[in-house]
């Protein structure tokens, strides 16, 4: 025992100070050889991207060569002249990671039929080139820039026209594009960090085994040329984008073997020995913090805020490999050119979100807009008024704040609900439930979600008039919010009882009649401008028959379309929440959930079932009693995750290619 701290010492030896300055001078004695292999990583590096780079990229032809891929075409044609394919109004040739510097592209195309005159564009990220009226077969040449992230990214765009005979509408007919660099180019941004990691883990994973030193500088110099020979074979192909993984699995796999230490002399185990302090250091820093009454108070934040980030950079790295792997959309519905040279965001734009862009710039030009509600592209304008930012782009910002807002309100209510340990597996289910991938999309859901949430937790609070007004603003966003409403009324009756007197006469009863004083403003604004206040409902007639169809619809339905077998695939999913909403009703707490969750499924199966996949992911309510259930049955935690997360996976690649998911 300590007769000065009165604590008892600790069973296990602890590093003395003495020992851990015994482990400085080996640490620094071989300080050369930690510099030698980093230098020569660098440097192999260097030249191996140097040398690759420096070679002229080209020429490829787009169509005729797998280097280059076209999406926004016909099947190919053959005549005794030529072979052609025609383009669908936009054809875009990819040529990926060939080097930041500039091409010269050369078309040779005509119009429809090598006889129709129809006006030829090309759009880069950074420009737009009108090249005039193409009639009979003409050659362009233009010299333009690579993205930022070195690709060769062009859009040949024109008008399309109706062929008699033919049912597609043609644009442009297109015989080849050729692609050559001009002067040198710099390595892509990825290339320069994904190289040197992949040679480094190499270096690192060869030193677990004792292997010499000679034999490992050895090993670095051939894994520098083999990477060259890959990079050289397969520049400005798709195959190149797999050093990124190589570095990933990589690094995982080094921290792995890292964790065995070879000898005591070696300088992976005095590296080892000196982690190992810090993080005994770190600890007990943390201990100290975690005592911090503010800490404290808002340590809760710590799961949602970590949860929403794997969420979301998945789905980004889904994004990114998704269409680098496959380019090709499946419809092309607006513009979205910024996002296009950022294909981890690209894929979060579709449907939608272009429909909001189309508002945050024009404001409501034409009546059927009005099926979308203001507040989303209000704030995405507000956002690019402010930072200049691109309207797509400042829509994702905007998005994903909501979706981060709603992680921490929706695990705050299942937190106060059914405690920790369940409010976490909920809030698992909810992120990765197959249509949750909607939430990081410039769509409305999220403020929906975000608002809803805010609501309730409010209402349970006893903060009425405030609840009202959160609901309020989430109609505003997406007018199923009002489908929220029976859980503020749910509130109001459980806190006051349901004696008239008792509830009518508290203030606290106007907060039932702020959403739809929210909901009148916005019928009034269309009423001024359209003559017609509840535009935005009569106006889904014009989305076609689909738009109203409810379950009884599809299962009794002969007719045969892209979106029926789609809508099928929601069912098993959909079924899950509408036992999760009726869970609800076992509890009394779960009251006000419960509400909001029955009536909002209702909706869906009676009149909304063509999106009901998008729309049931805003059920959050419904992942509660799974959440409990869950908790308390451990051995089938990792499967669920694992299952949802695969068909997340599936759905979103998707949606990101344009398929009609919605």
């Amino acid at each position: 025992m300590s007769m000065d701290s009165g604590w008892p010492e600790p069973t296990t030896a602890q590093p003395s100070r003495v020992q851990a300055r015994r482990h400085v001078p080996s640490l620094i004695h071989n300080v050369p050889r930690l510099l030698i292999p980093l230098v020569l990583i660098l440097g192999c590096s260097l030249a191996l991207l140097a040398g690759v780079y420096d070679r002229q990229f080209g020429p490829v032809q787009a169509g005729g060569s797998r280097n280059a891929v076209v999406s926004g075409l016909y099947r190919t044609e053959h005549t005794d002249r030529f072979t052609y394919a025609s383009t669908k109004g936009d054809a875009l040739p990819q040529v990926p990671q060939t080097g930041a510097g500039y091409f010269v592209i050369r078309l040779r195309m005509e119009g429809p039929l090598g006889h129709i005159p129809i006006t030829a564009h090309l759009a880069t990220p950074a420009q737009h080139i009108v090249l005039g009226t193409v009639r009979t077969m003409r050659v362009y040449q233009v010299l333009l820039p690579t993205t930022i992230g070195g690709d060769m990214q062009v859009r040949i765009q024109s008008p399309t026209t109706k062929v008699k005979g033919d049912g597609r509408r043609l644009g442009l007919l297109l015989a080849s594009v050729d692609l050559r660099s001009v002067g040198r180019l710099l390595p892509p941004l990825t290339l320069l960090w994904s190289t040197p990691i992949v040679l480094l883990l190499l270096w690192l994973g060869s030193g677990c085994p004792a292997m010499a030193f000679r034999w490992r500088l050895c090993l670095l110099l051939l894994g520098a040329i083999v990477l060259g020979a890959i990079y050289t074979s397969n520049r400005g192909r798709l195959f190149v984008h797999a050093s990124q993984l190589i570095g990933a699995g990589g690094l995982a796999t080094a921290v792995m073997l890292l964790a065995r230490p070879t000898s005591r002399r070696s300088v992976l185990n005095d590296m080892s020995y000196l982690r190992r302090q810090a993080v005994e250091g770190l600890a007990t820093r943390g201990r100290a913090l975690e005592a911090h009454p503010l800490i404290a108070r808002w340590k809760w934040i710590t799961f949602p805020v970590v949860l929403f980030l794997c969420m979301h950079l998945t789905l980004l790295a889904g994004s990114k490999i998704g269409l680098t792997v496959d380019p090709n959309v499946q419809y092309e519905t607006g513009s979205r050119e910024f996002l296009r040279q950022y294909r981890s965001l690209d894929g979060l734009c579709r449907w939608d979100c272009l429909w909001f862009r189309k508002i945050a710039e024009e404001g409501y030009a034409d009546v059927r807009s009005t099926n979308f509600f203001p507040l989303l592209p209000l704030l995405a304008r507000g956002l690019y008024e402010v930072s200049g930012l691109d309207l797509n782009f400042a829509l994702l910002i905007v998005a994903n704040l909501a979706s981060l807002g709603s992680f921490l309100l929706i695990y705050r209510i299942f937190c106060s609900l059914e405690g920790e340990d369940a409010a976490r597996w909920g809030l698992s289910l909810f992120a990765v439930y197959p249509f949750a991938y909607f939430q990081a999309g410039g769509f409305s859901e999220p403020l929906l979600i975000f608002f809803t949430a805010l609501a309730i937790l409010l209402a349970l609070r006893g903060n009425h008039m405030w609840a009202g007004l959160a609901l309020g603003l989430g109609i505003l966003s997406k007018q199923l919010a009002i489908l929220a409403g029976p859980a503020l009324v749910t509130a109001q009756l459980r806190q006051r009882g349901t004696d008239p007197k008792r509830l009518l006469l508290n203030p606290a009863i106007l907060g039932l009649l702020i959403p739809l004083l929210c909901l009148g403003l916005y019928s009034l604004y269309l009423f001024i401008k359209f003559d017609d206040p509840i535009s935005y409902w009569t106006i889904r007639d014009t989305w076609g028959p689909l738009s109203r169809w409810g379950l009884i619809n599809l299962l009794t339905t002969m007719e045969q379309n892209e979106h029926i077998p789609i809508m099928y695939s929601y069912l098993p999913f959909v079924s899950s929440l509408v036992l999760g909403s009726i869970a609800l009703t076992s509890k009394k707490q779960w009251s006000e959930l419960a509400s909001f969750a029955l009536a909002y499924m209702a909706f869906l199966l009676i009149g909304g079932i063509w999106a009901i996949g998008r729309h049931s992911a805003s059920t959050w309510p419904a992942f509660l009693p799974f959440g409990v259930w869950l908790s308390k049955h451990p051995k089938w935690q990792a499967p669920v995750i694992a299952v949802l997360a695969v068909f997340q996976g599936v759905y979103f690649f998707l949606t990101s290619h344009g398929f009609p998911v919605l």
